[in-house]
């Protein structure tokens, strides 16, 4: 499928999925940081897993887009 076709069915363009991918990404940096010290809660962990969930949708998508 093709980038044009792609931005119809899920109405984002490539430098809007990157965007959700980078804050994604930084998300789950942030929240992840101190699970070395700290044991995360259940609610942290599953926050973490849907993050991790939208983040590789967004990848799947972008890599869509792309020529193979």
């Amino acid at each position: 499928m093709n980038a044009a076709a792609m931005r119809m069915l899920y109405g984002r363009t490539d430098r809007e999925l990157i965007g959700d991918i980078q804050d994604a990404a930084q998300r789950l940096s942030i929240a992840t940081r101190s699970w070395s010290t700290i044991e995360p809660s259940r609610a942290a962990v599953d926050e973490i897993a849907s993050t991790a969930h939208g983040l590789q949708r967004a990848l799947a998508q972008l890599a869509a887009t792309k020529q193979p």
